[in-house]
């Protein structure tokens, strides 16, 4: 027995971990098919995982699920360890789905460390494995971080990979009109530094052709944004200032960034009270970079219409704030490198915890598989004596059935006696009545001795029914008792009002009092039910 036992619970455990790693595998496919549209939630049924509990592709399909909702949700992630997680395993196995969207995070994942070498190695992998999957969406995606990481070096690069962006975002991906006025956009700021000013219009004119469809006034902001910048780097000062107001007319609360493009237009009008109450706010800022191009704006202004003493202390407080912006950045890297070095301490006591698991996993296993050996030799020793064990209950259980039997159909018998012996009693009681109450009148239906014989009766064959009842209810009289006895043997509401010469309603009354006698007042049980059960 103890073998069976054991097996079962082996069993048990296998189908129950089978059942685990089937609603896990559920959960992750719902999730990668809403993390898309719908990433909140995908991250709701992300955290209904437990993480330690999967194990290989479930573990870094998790990983990289979690790390892409919340991009999506707009959550910040200083913690990159489920990234690299994920990212480790997709390198071994870039013929899996979702290896590009691991390239194309840990991408942006370097980037956002100021790592753009490994960024825009891991960017360029990620389009090549695109190539493979066909997966033209990620290869967008990477194509437009890889415009931005080289924007500034390489500006005509970043504009070619802006450009082929947009043609496989507009003839491979489900349109969608913010992002390709976002590309749009892109384009034309790349051959704004690229001194194509021309060029840059023309692609903002095709961008607000296209905003002006979704009536959005923040879409519609940053197109004339835009063509502020393009008309600035033509050298069109008034047109530049034109747009740039109209961008800032259709937002009720403008970016830093849209702050500083409106000023910049309006020093080049030579309008610099309107700049430099523009440019005061940001100074006060809690932003480093904001307040250093704040304060160097400042003293640009300053340069143009006052001395050079104000100019000095503005450029000082731009320089003091630009250092801020840097120790900020090696700090910010320093922390870094510091939970990267914990990181990886922990990584290597997880890889030694886990290898002494393992060894103690082995070693449990086979001390189980000892004990089943054990236990299976005691079985086959102990298995003559079980059966014959087996025989004696089985010939004992036989027994006791039978004993069960014999009192089950004596118990019918006696409750048949009972109704036989009711029955006659209830039609000798109503002969009797019906002959009495011809010839008696208002005279009582059953003489003593009748009364009596029915009372002997209940008391053998319904388990003491009147000594019991009136035990129970002491304010029963004896009428009372005789009227419950003719209850108890079946006499109905009108051969009872024949009995006691009433009529059915006075029946009907008495036995509604005695339901606050027997205490059930507020029962649905009538009093006769009781009487009948008592």
């Amino acid at each position: 027995m103890k073998l069976r036992s054991l097996l079962f619970l082996i069993l048990c455990t296998a189908l129950f971990g089978a059942c685990s790693h089937g609603d896990s595998e559920r959960i992750l496919r719902q999730a990668e098919t809403v993390v898309q549209e719908r990433p909140d939630s995908a991250l709701r049924l992300l955290q209904s995982l437990d993480r330690h509990r999967l194990r290989g592709e479930r573990e870094a399909r998790f990983c990289l699920l979690y790390t892409m909702a919340q991009d999506k949700s707009l959550i910040t992630v200083d913690d990159d360890s489920l990234l690299h997680y994920a990212f480790d395993y997709y390198k071994c196995h870039t013929k899996d789905t979702l290896a590009p969207r691991a390239y194309y995070y840990m991408g942006l994942c370097h980037a956002f460390r100021d790592s753009s070498k490994q960024a825009e190695e891991c960017l360029n992998e990620c389009l090549r494995i695109c190539e493979q999957h066909k997966d033209y969406y990620t290869e967008y995606l990477a194509l437009d971080r890889l415009k931005r990481l080289t924007e500034i070096d390489d500006p005509q690069r970043a504009l070619a990979y802006a450009q082929k962006a947009y043609i496989i975002y507009d003839t491979k991906c489900p349109p969608n009109i913010y992002n390709k006025v976002q590309l749009l956009l892109g384009i034309a700021g790349s051959f704004c530094v690229c001194g194509e000013a021309d060029s840059a219009m023309y692609y903002d004119r095709e961008a607000l052709a296209l905003a002006c469809e979704t009536a959005d006034s923040s879409l519609l902001s940053n197109v004339y944004q835009g063509m502020s910048s393009a008309s600035a780097a033509g050298g069109n000062k008034a047109e530049s200032l034109h747009y740039a107001r109209k961008a800032w007319s259709l937002v009720s609360d403008p970016a830093p960034s849209l702050t500083f493009n409106i000023a910049h237009s309006y020093m080049e009008q030579d309008s610099l009270p309107i700049a430099m109450s523009l440019l005061e706010p940001l100074a006060e800022t809690g932003n480093a970079l904001y307040r250093y191009l704040a304060y160097f704006d400042l003293a640009t202004i300053e340069a143009k219409s006052t001395g050079a003493e104000k100019v000095v202390e503005l450029a000082d407080s731009s320089c003091t704030w630009l250092e801020r912006m840097y120790l900020d950045a090696l700090h910010d890297k320093a922390v870094y490198a510091r939970e990267k070095e914990q990181e990886l301490m922990a990584k290597y006591v997880a890889q030694a915890r886990a290898t002494t698991r393992m060894w103690i996993l082995i070693l449990t296993v086979l001390l189980a598989i000892s004990a089943i050996l054990v236990m299976y030799h005691l079985f086959r020793m102990r298995s003559e004596r079980q059966r014959q064990a087996q025989e004696r209950a089985e010939t004992q259980a036989a027994i006791t059935q039978a004993a069960l039997e014999r009192e089950r159909r004596e118990s019918e018998r006696r409750e048949r006696e009972v109704r036989i012996m009711r029955q006659s009693w209830c039609e000798r009681l109503s002969l009797i009545a019906s002959i009495k109450g011809e010839n008696s009148g208002k005279k009582s239906a059953f003489s003593k001795e009748e009364w009596d014989g029915l009372r002997e009766y209940l008391e053998v064959m319904e388990n003491s029914f009147v000594s019991r009842l009136s035990n129970e209810f002491p304010r029963l009289r004896e009428t009372d008792l005789r009227f419950c006895m003719l209850v108890r043997i079946g006499f109905s509401t009108p051969q009872l009002a024949g009995i006691f010469h009433v009529s059915e309603v006075s029946i009907k009354q008495r036995l509604l009092r005695y339901k606050e006698t027997f205490g059930i007042n507020n029962s649905s049980t009538s009093a006769r039910d009781f009487i009948l059960h008592f």
